[in-house]
């Protein structure tokens, strides 16, 4: 009954009437039917993790690699960093947390944001003369 108790507690959604009664141990089951019913508890518990992370991933939308990169550039100026800032452990380890585990993050290199950073300036430029 303990361990039934320990699964419905950690479930998300508060138990049923039937399941208070199971682990309150007031309707007996067999330990097979135990055992059947700690099965179907997780499996559902794991179904709305698993439905719960994916309606987070639809709604933080599609990874755009280009606007992560325009943004790390725009932060790169606005906080006056250097370009080698972006292969820091440190700093990588942040943006990879941030990522929440989509696949490893594709981080540009010095030269990369050099490249970048020098690009906006050069549009930024041309923007001025139109």
């Amino acid at each position: 009954m303990y361990r039934i108790y320990c699964v419905l507690n950690r479930r998300p959604s508060p138990p049923t009437t039937e399941e208070i009664v199971i682990a309150s141990g007031k309707k007996p089951l067999s330990e097979k039917a135990q055992a059947e019913y700690i099965k179907k508890l997780k499996s559902a518990s794991e179904n709305i993790k698993r439905a719960f992370e994916e309606q987070e991933g639809r709604a933080v939308g599609p990874w755009d690699q280009e606007k992560f990169e325009s943004l790390l550039t725009e932060w790169i100026i606005a906080c006056d960093q250097p370009f080698h800032k972006v292969e820091k452990p440190e700093f990588i380890a942040v943006m990879n947390h941030a990522h929440h585990g989509r696949g490893p993050l594709n981080m540009p290199k010095h030269e990369g944001m050099k490249q970048s950073v020098m690009k906006m300036g050069e549009d930024t430029i041309e923007d001025l003369f139109r």
